[in-house]
């Protein structure tokens, strides 16, 4: 009996034994496990960050081909008479240009902001036959029909409305209606169709009025166009505007309206993203511009304004578009436009910088101005020691003459909120005396 239970203890122990063994083993299995799928964790973060950058890329190289497909896409027959006179130059239009290419139909849902509650709710939109029409859904009659004859459009693609991106608006001759589509392309798509009925409309009613007509050469029209032409031509050809202000890419053809420099298509998209209230984007090619938002750009352009805000940048803080991600290069930009971080500070507080802009103002001077401002000065505010508490654009204005335009313009564009409506102790603003003088 005693050997029988000293058996049974032994074999008890090999068994208590077996599964310490086993345990360890599983223990070492699963350690193996786990640092593996840790080295794992770093594969993984750049594989998330890679097709992140792809799927970027692949939506920009998506648009740029949508692009090249509208440009080369042919004129559809209804509009061929618009598309002539536009490669011609000769249109004369009573509202924006539009694009012939986009045609004049389009319909797909949008969401439309309710008025009184602001709720964004999704609608069936059809624009066909010079009429915007309205519909809970493609399927139910329309609850809004207008007559494009008597509206205008107005993009607002970077702009947030109520948290919404790329908004346009339709303003009718009672109210104004706010729609969201599902992207800029998208946007684009249907304020262009828009413009072209609007412009389709307004030649039906009074008659195509470039019809059969030919160039007057002697015209004020024709020479204002050309007196243009020469400026484009002379703001591409200064050094330092052959490439794009922020990522170098060559033969840029989009400018910032404020801050006077040129910049690429794919940069453009960042400026956009700032806020108008930063920078305000537009074409050199595609709209038309007039003298007056090219003053600031035949003025400063892209070298005075890097000399400014590069003036601290290492080599390592510049972005390249053949290198850089889409995302490397918003962040560069957002720094170097919004949050000016490569400003050389050269004024110790605000009552210096506040002196600085006036002797600036009074000097006409557009580099130190520039300078100023990239180190963060008030425009809006009253200038120190001033006797009637007038602000820099009120001094600017007052001393305007035909060599100073440009300061006043860089003032009043870049003034921030109500601070162009700013009065002097006569209750003036510099708006009105702008007007006045």
């Amino acid at each position: 009996m005693i050997k029988f239970n000293e058996i049974s203890s032994k074999t008890g122990a090999d068994f208590v034994t077996q599964l310490i063994t086993l345990y360890d083993e599983e223990v070492t299995y699963f350690d193996k496990g786990r640092s593996c799928l840790k080295n794992l964790d770093s594969y993984m973060v750049n594989l998330r960050s890679e097709l992140a950058n792809l799927q970027a890329n692949q939506e920009q190289d998506k648009m740029e081909l949508q692009a090249i497909r509208d440009k080369l896409k042919p004129p559809k027959p209804e509009t061929l008479t618009t598309a002539i006179d536009q490669r011609q130059k000769e249109e004369f239009s009573l509202t924006q240009a539009g694009d012939a290419s986009f045609g004049l139909n389009i319909h797909g849902n949008l969401n439309k902001r309710t008025e009184g509650i602001h709720r964004w709710q999704k609608r069936h939109c059809k624009v066909d036959n010079f009429h915007f029409s309205i519909a809970h859904n493609q399927n139910s009659p329309p609850t809004a029909n207008l007559y494009l004859l008597t509206c205008q459009v107005k993009e607002t693609p970077s702009t947030a409305v109520d948290g919404k991106r790329n908004c346009f608006h339709l303003i009718s001759h009672d109210r104004t209606y706010h729609f969201e589509a599902p992207s800029e392309v998208a946007m684009r798509q249907w304020t262009t169709v828009i413009r072209n009925n609007i412009d389709q409309s307004i030649k039906s009613e009074v008659g195509d009025l470039t019809a059969h007509t030919k160039v007057d050469t002697n015209s004020d029209d024709y020479k204002l166009r050309e007196f243009v032409k020469r400026i484009i031509h002379k703001i591409k050809t200064t050094p330092g505007n052959d490439r794009c202000v922020d990522c170098g890419r060559p033969d840029p053809t989009w400018f910032a309206v404020n801050l006077g420099v040129l910049v690429c298509i794919h940069c453009s998209g960042a400026h956009r993203k700032l806020g108008v209230h930063n920078s305000r984007i537009r074409s050199l090619d595609l709209d038309n511009p007039v003298t007056a938002e090219l003053l600031l750009l035949y003025k400063i352009g892209n070298q005075m304004y890097n000399d400014v805000f590069k003036a601290t940048a290492r080599p390592s803080d510049n972005i390249s578009h053949d290198t850089n991600s889409i995302e490397e290069r918003h962040a560069h930009i957002r720094s170097k436009h919004e949050d000016k971080k490569y400003i050389k500070r050269l004024c110790a507080n605000a009552e210096e910088m506040g002196q600085v802009l006036h002797k600036c103002v009074e000097s006409k001077d557009i580099r130190g101005l520039l300078q100023v401002f990239g180190e963060g000065v008030k425009l809006g505010s009253p200038i120190p020691n001033s006797l009637y508490e007038e602000t820099a654009l009120h001094i600017a204005v007052t001393k305007e003459d035909e060599t100073s335009l440009h300061i006043v313009d860089f003032l009043a564009q870049n003034c921030q909120g109500d601070d162009i409506d700013k009065q002097d102790t006569d209750g003036k603003t510099g708006e009105i005396l702008h007007w006045l003088s």
